[in-house]
């Protein structure tokens, strides 16, 4: 009897420390008083697993750090140490923090009813910062995300409480609504230092990553595109492959089609387009904003309205050196030419054929 009190004993023990050790790892979450949960708390960083562990640096973003030092955590005993570095011709550089983990056991990937993303995040410089908050959309591979049209805010010295409110419609809409399968990760874009180790890279300190629920959002799809940012190789190292390709013999006595916007300011963005089997179609087109004035190197700009252009090119326009041989309308490669704007947004799915101008 004793031997079976003592196996029931260790068995509790056991399946205590093996209910401690799945909750652990779970976020953190408040309810309200109908039961529903109010907010999740994605990261506070007091543990090493899940919140360092689910970290991803992204574009050369340096190095991140477990911080003790009372100074600089917002609550609890730790918070995370950031290390801004950043190549200096690259996109800025960003970290992200998951929605969801298999291995951990949670999905919050569903944002219908996000209210708001909130952080605290010191910067003990006297200098002013501007940091951009947003959404991955899609992980296509190891180092590349989609993300989503980010928010800016300015970190003052000391605490900065950063709160973050999505327009859902919006960032579902640039996705694209039939390709949307939740938001995959919470990302934060710094600008890059150019620093090319830890002790000369400026440093900041993040804590509390909190995901705040509120009613649901009446989402509907909007006039939004793809979203790339100041110094981003639309693209990536790959090219971007068009989710359908237009076969060149519709082209004939018509013209190629798509929509753009531009941020604030003035502005440059370009590409060549190209065949899935990579012949040159266009050649190189570059689209300039001046003022009030939007123009391209090859074909026509059209004033579509709120900001919004469209850049054609009749088939009979086409320069690039494989455009006598290629068979179809199926990627483009950005040449190592960057975004040079604020911001561009591309609405991949006005790519079609119309009439020549």
């Amino acid at each position: 009897m004793k031997k079976n009190r003592l196996i029931c004993v260790f068995l509790l023990i056991v399946s205590l420390i093996g209910c401690f050790a799945i909750s652990s790892c779970k976020k953190k979450g408040e309810q309200s008083q109908g039961g529903s949960v109010d907010k999740i708390v994605l990261a506070d960083f007091e543990e090493w697993a899940p919140d360092f562990q689910l970290l991803r640096l992204r574009e050369e973003f340096g190095a991140i750090d477990v911080n003790t030092d009372v100074t600089f955590v917002k609550s609890g005993k730790q918070s995370a140490k950031l290390y801004v570095m950043g190549w200096d011709k690259g996109t800025d550089p960003y970290f992200y923090i998951q929605t969801t983990s298999e291995y951990f056991n949670f999905d919050y990937s569903n944002f219908n009813s996000v209210e708001s993303i909130s952080a605290w995040i010191y910067n003990p410089s006297q200098k002013e910062v501007k940091i951009g908050v947003g959404f991955v959309m899609d992980m296509t591979n190891l180092t590349k995300e989609d993300l989503a049209r980010q928010e800016y805010f300015t970190l003052k010295n000391g605490w900065n409480e950063i709160v973050y409110r999505p327009n859902m419609s919006y960032i579902i809409s640039s996705f694209g609504f039939d390709d949307y399968q939740g938001v995959k990760g919470v990302y934060f874009l710094f600008e890059k230092s150019g620093a090319t180790t830890k002790a000369d890279a400026p440093t900041y300190y993040v804590d509390d990553v909190v995901i705040n629920y509120g009613e649901k959002q009446d989402i509907r799809q909007i006039k939004a595109g793809s979203y790339y940012p100041n110094g981003y190789l639309i693209g990536g190292s790959h090219g971007l492959i068009f989710k359908e390709r237009i076969e060149m013999h519709l082209l004939v006595g018509k013209a190629l089609h798509f929509e753009f916007k531009f941020g604030e300011g003035d502005g440059v963005f370009g590409f060549d387009i190209l065949a899935s089997d990579w012949a040159n179609v266009t050649g190189k087109l570059r689209i300039t904003k001046q003022g009030n004035s939007v123009t391209s190197n090859i074909g026509r700009i059209v004033e579509i309205g709120d900001g919004w252009y469209a850049w054609e090119l009749n088939h009979s326009e086409f320069k690039g050196d494989g455009a006598h041989r290629a068979r179809d309308v199926g990627m483009l490669y950005h040449q190592n030419f960057a975004v040079q704007a604020s911001y561009v947004e591309i609405d991949w799915h006005t790519l079609s054929v119309v009439d020549a101008y």
